[in-house]
Formats: C-alpha cells, structure tokens, sequence
C-alpha cells in the first residue's frame, strides 16, 4: 500500500518568495498602514523611478522623503511683466494729466468759437491719448495672462480652496460690462486666499477702488469733450479738464504702488510653495 508524500511546508509568514538570503520585512505593527515601499538604507539616495501616488496631473515623489511636489512653475517672469506695464501706464496718465492743462486753454478757445473737439486744433495730448490705446492692450495682455497663471497655481497647491469665479473670469472679468465692476477683485483676492499662507496684506479694496475711481473720471473727461466721437459742441465745462484728469492720474499712481506689492507678495508666496515638502 503506497503512501502519499507529505506536502511541503508552506512559506513562513512575511517571507520573501524572491530568493533566498532576503532578508524578511517585517508587519507593520496593530493599527499602522503599510508603507508602500521600504525605506531606503542609510546614505542611499532612492529611485527616480520609484513612483509615488498619482494626481491628474501625473506621479508625485515618494512620500516621507521631503521632495517637493511636482507643481507648476512660479510665473516670475509674467509677475515682473505685469509690473512694468502697470508702472508705464501709471507714468503715462501722470504725462496726460500735465499736458491736459495747456490742452484745456486750446479747447477752452474752440468752445467760445463754438467749435467741437474734432475742430479744434491737434494738442500733444491727442497724441499721447492715441498711444495709451495699444499701451492699454498691453496691460490687459500681459496682467490677465499673469492673473490667469497665478490662479493656475493657486488650485495645484491648494485644491480645496474654493474660487468665487472660474478661472476664465481672469480674462474677460476685465472687460464685459457690468460684472467688471466687481469679478476682477472676486478673482484677485481668491487667489491671493489661496496661495498666501498667512493673512495677504490689507489693502486690496484700495487698489480696487483706484481702479474703479479713474475709469469713472475718464467717462467725465469723455463728455466735457464732446462724447466718443467729439462731434458734440464743445462748452466752458471743459475748464474742469485737467481736475478730473489730475484726480485719476493721482488714483492710477497709487493703484500701482498697491499693485506691484500684491504681485511681489504673491510672488514671494509662490516661491514658498515652490519648495515646500510633501507633508
């Protein structure tokens, strides 16, 4: 009568099927997660092609090694553009509001002759309110396109904050009537929120409120000089020119001087983020 052969031993626990002289690893302790990859040893740098948790946007870095996370690049480049033009605008409505003033005498004379703007005689100040046209463009271009990155940045390093507005409101906030009044600002202090990791420095209702402030002095200037196309007569109004022109060059200036600190703040901000470690 044959006897069957006893079965082998079955591995022991935690051993390694991979070979023999492995050394085990040993169970996570009661109530501790399983790490997903050992520990490298002392001095060993780990794999690059050790991948960690992923994200939509791709791999992360190995967990609980201090690598920062993979996150978009710091828009410095677009931060120091903004600044410049925003500067070059602030200096030109400073250049207009002191040409208005000689300006304001030849239109003061077209107005007692009972000519309109369009039949007055061309002032430096024409000139220079042709160039503002594509500097304008410019400024709209350059800071949208940086305010766009920016929020950009902000939902990669803080997913769970929630914005008022989409992220398209960074370009047309600017520019269709109405909301404008208000989705610029929603759309600057959400990402400031997000991104600052203390309390942002006060002073974003000033900036906006000089912003807001000039665009109204501008549709004041526009009527004293006979509307958009200044074909409408024009009157002794037009005296008070310059004092509207003066009051939004002073307003655009220190809109700037707020302007260019929320950008190095925020700036500075994202640069922290940049090296921070995987929590």
């Amino acid at each position: 009568m044959s006897q069957e052969p006893p079965h082998p031993p079955p591995h022991p626990p935690h051993s390694d099927p991979g070979g023999p002289g492995r050394p085990p690893e040993a169970a996570p302790a009661a109530g501790e997660p399983a790490m997903p990859f050992a520990h490298p040893a002392a001095g060993a740098r780990p794999s690059p092609h050790a991948a960690g948790p992923r994200t939509a946007r791709g791999p992360l870095a190995p967990a609980g090694y201090g690598y920062p996370v993979a996150r978009p690049r710091v828009p410095a480049g677009l931060a120091t553009g903004a600044i410049v033009v925003a500067i070059v605008y602030a200096a030109f409505r400073l250049v207009l509001a002191l040409l208005s003033i000689p300006a304001t005498a030849v239109w003061a004379d077209a107005a007692d002759r009972g000519l309109s703007y369009a039949d007055a005689d061309f002032v430096a100040y024409d000139l220079f309110g042709i160039l503002l046209f594509p500097l304008g463009i410019t400024i709209f271009v350059v800071g949208s396109l940086w305010l766009h990155t920016s929020r950009k940045f902000a939902e990669a390093v803080n997913p769970a904050y929630h914005h008022r507005r989409g992220a398209v409101w960074a370009w047309i906030g600017w520019v269709v009537p109405v909301v404008s009044l208000w989705f610029p600002y929603l759309v600057v202090s959400d990402v400031r929120r997000a991104t600052i990791r203390n309390r942002p420095r006060p002073g974003i209702g000033v900036w906006w409120a000089c912003w807001l402030v000039p665009l109204v002095c501008d549709q004041v200037t526009n009527r004293l000089t006979g509307g958009v196309l200044g074909t409408d007569p024009l009157t002794p109004a037009v005296a008070a020119y310059p004092l509207f022109e003066g009051l939004g060059a002073v307003l655009t200036g220190i809109g700037c001087w707020l302007w260019v600190a929320m950008i190095r703040e925020l700036t500075a901000a994202q640069r922290e983020w940049e090296v921070t470690p995987v929590a």
